[in-house]
């Protein structure tokens, strides 16, 4: 120890006395390591992160596909409801679809990130709300009939001071009156990494909430993205084997809208980033800039 004390008093002496190079080791080594630690944060965040639901191993994003096309389209809500009903791997499947509205809140009004979800989209991720509740099923039964909303903590923290009464109170999202029955736990982001929606509504509630008019009947109108709970022994291997069963049935069952086209799922934290997309694209991306930034620091190193 006596030693080592005798170096590290020499080595401390030694910078001190030749400073310039003391500042430009000292920065390059900042640089090297900074780099490397804002692209790992970056990554962790976006792509290795689990998000913050209940078991997201167990979650699979269900897309529609078509011959000679896309592998990862959206899917129509007659479609959606098929699925639902006829597939027996999910414990359960629920459907989303995001774009932006205006949302009149106390503080004035602001354009947020909104969402139509099915009824029963908290409990497929297995969410519990901070406050009040969430949709019940009878409120995503009829089309325009109930107008409630859900609040993103976040909006509940800035712009409704964190008030514990704000269930009940009425909230205007694109100039229409919502009632707002909940609002969600505390970094909850949906099914996205990057994407948080603000405000969620039933997916009735579409022609309310939505910029455009969108046709619930329609089986050749796709808007909604999917996300299923595989059941207890079930693979994801299985659940695309009953996917692709169901396409067949409803291609003989509708050939003018579903000839051609098949179902394919994906592990949600494939979507993460964007839901009706995979990352696999900037998976890659990012595991060579994690590897360009560690030669970066290794050279800093030297």
């Amino acid at each position: 120890m006596r030693g080592f004390w005798q170096d590290l008093r020499y080595g401390f002496r030694q910078l001190v006395q030749q400073r310039v190079f003391t500042v430009v080791a000292v920065l390059t080594l900042g640089l090297g390591i900074g780099v490397n630690t804002t692209v790992f944060s970056v990554a962790n965040a976006l792509l290795l992160r689990p998000l913050p639901v209940s078991d997201p191993g167990r979650l699979l994003s269900v897309f529609a596909s078509h011959q000679g096309g896309g592998r990862y389209d959206i899917v129509s809500y007659p479609d959606y409801r098929d699925l639902r009903e006829r597939t027996a791997a999910f414990g359960d499947l629920a459907a989303h679809c995001s774009f932006g509205v205006s949302l009149r809140h106390p503080d004035g009004v602001s354009v947020v990130m909104g969402q139509t979800v099915s009824w029963n989209f908290f409990d497929v991720l297995g969410v519990q709300p901070a406050l009040g509740r969430t949709f019940r099923p009878e409120e995503d039964e009829t089309e325009n009939a109930v107008p409630v909303v859900v609040l993103s903590h976040r909006v509940w923290e800035q712009h409704f001071d964190s008030d514990a009464e704000v269930p009940g109170q009425t909230v205007f999202v694109n100039d229409r009156p919502f009632t707002v029955v909940g609002v969600a736990p505390e970094g909850f982001t949906g099914v996205s990494a990057i994407m948080a929606p603000d405000v969620w509504v039933p997916t009735m509630m579409v022609n309310q909430a939505f910029p455009y008019p969108v046709n619930l009947d329609g089986r050749s109108d796709p808007w909604l993205t999917l996300v299923g709970r595989l059941d207890p022994g079930v693979s994801p291997a299985q659940a695309q084997g009953e996917l692709d069963r169901l396409a067949a049935d409803l291609a003989r069952e509708h050939p003018d809208d579903n000839r051609g086209k098949g179902f394919t799922a994906v592990g949600l934290n494939r979507t993460r980033l964007i839901p009706n997309q995979t990352t696999g694209p900037a998976e890659q991306f990012a595991g060579l800039l994690m590897a360009v930034t560690a030669l970066v620091l290794l050279v800093a190193c030297l």
